[in-house]
């Protein structure tokens, strides 16, 4: 699934937030019981803040591995 990088911008993050909360909170079969309007904006932000998280997570375990494995600076 691609979304727009702006999908929200003009929405506080912190609305989006809570988008995303209620949306993770929520069963499939009330998530399927709202307009879809609201549907598509709560799966929205749960989509978008889930893959930000996923790509902050990886460049994370991407960085401890290259620091795992570079040499270590010699003093002189």
């Amino acid at each position: 699934m691609t979304l727009p990088d702006d999908l929200f911008a003009d929405v506080s993050p912190h609305l989006v937030y809570a988008y995303r909360q209620r949306a993770a909170a929520e069963p499939p079969s009330e998530l399927r019981g709202h307009a879809d309007p609201v549907r598509a904006t709560l799966l929205g932000a749960l989509c978008l803040l889930r893959s930000r998280e996923i790509t902050d997570g990886l460049v994370d375990l991407l960085i401890g591995t290259i620091h795992k494995f570079a040499p270590e600076p010699t003093s002189g």
